[in-house]
């Protein structure tokens, strides 16, 4: 689930947006500022969804948010590493 965080939005302007457009980037962009969990709304048929459609994955566009995250999230961890170590010899 994606949270905005603006008073002056309305329910209607969300859903607009079609926020499942976004949910790649933003996710991306959590693991790589550090976040060790990730929430996301996985739905079959996401138009026919009783509440939060507008925002849910459909499985196969999570499995491919899975893999990407999963891979960022290792190379971060690399990252991490060599900076430690580059530190460390100083």
């Amino acid at each position: 689930m994606l949270v905005l965080m603006n008073k002056d939005v309305t329910k209607e302007q969300i859903e607009r947006v079609k926020q499942w457009d976004i949910v790649m980037p933003m996710a991306q962009a959590a693991v790589v500022a550090g976040a060790n969990g990730l929430m996301i709304e996985v739905h079959q048929d996401p138009q026919a969804a009783l509440t939060d459609g507008f925002q849910s994955l459909k499985p196969e566009k999570f499995r491919v948010l899975l893999n990407r995250v999963q891979e960022l999230a290792a190379f971060v961890q690399r990252m991490a590493h060599c900076t430690e170590k580059s530190e460390s010899l100083h």
